[in-house]
Parts: C-alpha cells; sequence; structure tokens
C-alpha cells in the first residue's frame, strides 16, 4: 500500500501539501492564459450557476414528484423527488471543478489533452442545463 502510494505521489498527482494549493493556483493561472481556454472555463461555470437559478426561480412550482429517470420504464418509475432536481448543476459543478483540476495539471505537457478535457467539460454542463430546463418545461 505505501509503495503504491509512493508511485502515485511521483507521477505529480499530489505534490507535498505545503505547496499543493499554490502549485494548483499557478497550474490554474497558466490555464486561463489562453484565450479560448479561458472563454471555456468561463463558460464551465455559468452553466451550472445558471441552472441553480433557473432551478431556485422554479423551485415553488414544482410538483413534490418530477420525471428524472428517462432510462427506467415509462411510468411511476422514471419520477423522483423535486429536490433531485438539484443533482445536476451539483455534479456539473463537481465535475467542472474536478476536470478543470485535471487540464491543469496536464496544461503544459499535453495542450491538445487539456483543451479537448476543458472543452468537453462545456459539453457535459451544456447537457445537463439543456436537461434541466426540459425537464421543467414538462412539468410548468
Amino acid at each position: 500500500m505505501i509503495n503504491m502510494t509512493k508511485k502515485i505521489n511521483q507521477l505529480g498527482f499530489f505534490p507535498p501539501e505545503s505547496q499543493s494549493f499554490r502549485k494548483a493556483k499557478e497550474e490554474f493561472d497558466s490555464l486561463i492564459s489562453h484565450k479560448q481556454l479561458k472563454i471555456a472555463v468561463r463558460l464551465s461555470f455559468i452553466l451550472p450557476i445558471l441552472s441553480f437559478l433557473i432551478l431556485a426561480f422554479f423551485w415553488k412550482k414544482l410538483p413534490p414528484k418530477v420525471p428524472l429517470f428517462y432510462t427506467k420504464p415509462w411510468g411511476e418509475e422514471q419520477l423522483a423527488k423535486d429536490f433531485f432536481l438539484w443533482l445536476l448543476p451539483g455534479l456539473s459543478l463537481l465535475l467542472t471543478l474536478v476536470n478543470l483540476r485535471i487540464a491543469s495539471l496536464f496544461y503544459k505537457k499535453q495542450p491538445f489533452l487539456t483543451q479537448l478535457i476543458v472543452w468537453c467539460n462545456v459539453v457535459v454542463c451544456l447537457l445537463t442545463t439543456v436537461t434541466l430546463i426540459r425537464i421543467l418545461l414538462i412539468i410548468i
């Protein structure tokens, strides 16, 4: 177990604790210094925040159960309690934070991979926002 931890630390994913925040901030700053990535990073944060605001605006109009699980058979099995809708923007924001950290780690070594990660994250955030809006349009 200790050998595996040492190997992971040698890869550079987890720098020493005293420098980890400073290094992460420097890596993220270098990531947003790129013009196109700066736009993508902004979109990655704007879309989940927009989802939170839309959901908060329509919260009072929601019924106790909403259609969320579309992969399940039609009917009662597709319904979930209304507070489960908060998972869409919440997971989108969490995924954004994780993906941006991973992208900032690879920015100098693999710029194409970084752009791919960031722009795919924008697509996922856009899809979760559209999904939330479509669910709300069905209900309201």
